[in-house]
């Protein structure tokens, strides 16, 4: 479906210049301006668009870049929505302590077996 949209495109434009006869030097002068006009339209798109549809993701990094305060500020709130969760499900925090027990003993074997030569 894509290639017949353009080449109906193709065909509506070539046929817009059907009316004019003979290419005269003012008419020829129109179509160039109108490829210009073209051009800088889609260029403009091109740049804008992605910018306008990351702007709040480009604004994170520049204030990251220049500022911690927003991410402590996110952190902080990530690690009070765990403590809450936590809290609430007892259990979930029993399991959660012993998969992070279980994390460093494996973290401590597998540096033992590391450091002893073969």
């Amino acid at each position: 479906m894509g290639c017949w949209v353009y080449d109906r495109d193709c065909y509506i434009v070539a046929g817009l210049s059907l009316p004019a006869g003979q290419f005269s030097v003012g008419y020829f002068t129109f179509w160039a301006i109108i490829a210009v006009a073209w051009g800088t339209v889609g260029s403009v798109v091109i740049i804008a668009l992605p910018l306008v549809e990351s702007w709040e993701t480009i604004r994170s990094v520049l204030f990251g870049m220049f500022t911690n305060d927003r991410l402590m500020e996110k952190v902080e709130e990530m690690n009070f929505k765990l403590h809450t969760i936590m809290s609430a499900i007892p259990e979930a925090e029993r399991i959660y302590l012993l998969e992070k027990e279980k994390a460093k003993k494996k973290e401590a074997f597998e540096q033992e077996a590391v450091s002893i030569p073969p």
